[in-house]
């Protein structure tokens, strides 16, 4: 768990509850589960592109990898490039407002969904042919753990992010207070922000 923190690596996720309800508009003919799959990996992708938006350089980019779930494949290539097409805004009235934000007197502006950094396109691999893939599935059991408030899920928060990167960003005990569909972004070693583009 502590990779992350260590070689200070960007972690992008994106959060969706079973509960949650599928977003209105065309949906494919899949399972629940599925669907919600394709829209947390979109927002997920979203998030990453927007970090890079405004954290790194102008001239950096970035690629996706990700496990290859044969079934799956088409559908998050085709919510991919709907992000690339068709972006969208979250407005400050959908957004999850931490109560760290909230006590400071900062209020989420929303998040645009777009893909602009993100270049190419999904480059699908085997879990055991990828070690940033089996790094991807360590942290998102982390986040899981700490995010539905279970064992060892703020040891293993405090191991990517460390404890000053988790206050910074928001990402203390009020972590659970989530709606049923998060995307975020959390680094252990802050970089100063550049001007977004």
């Amino acid at each position: 768990m502590a990779i992350p923190g260590q070689i200070g690596m960007a972690i992008a996720w994106g959060i969706g509850r079973e509960e949650g309800i599928i977003p209105d508009g065309p949906a494919p003919d899949l399972p629940k589960k599925q669907i919600q799959h394709m829209y947390v990996f979109a927002h997920c992708v979203a998030t990453a592109d927007a970090y890079i938006r405004n954290q790194c350089a102008a001239n950096e980019v970035a690629t996706v990898v990700a496990e290859d779930v044969p079934e799956m494949r088409k559908f998050l290539r085709n919510a991919f490039f709907g992000l690339l097409v068709n972006p969208y805004k979250v407005g400050p009235d959908r957004m999850v407002q931490f109560a760290a934000d909230k006590a400071a007197g900062r209020i989420h502006p929303g998040l645009e969904f777009r893909i602009s950094r993100i270049i190419n396109t999904i480059h699908f691999v085997e879990k055991k042919d990828s070690l940033i893939i089996l790094l991807a599935d360590a942290c998102a059991f982390g986040l899981r753990r700490y995010f539905s408030g279970q064992s060892y899920g703020t040891e293993f928060a405090k191991a990517m992010f460390g404890v000053d990167g988790m206050a910074a960003q928001g990402l203390g005990n009020d972590g659970l207070e989530l709606g049923p569909y998060v995307s975020g972004t959390a680094w252990s070693i802050p970089r100063p922000p550049t001007t977004p583009t």
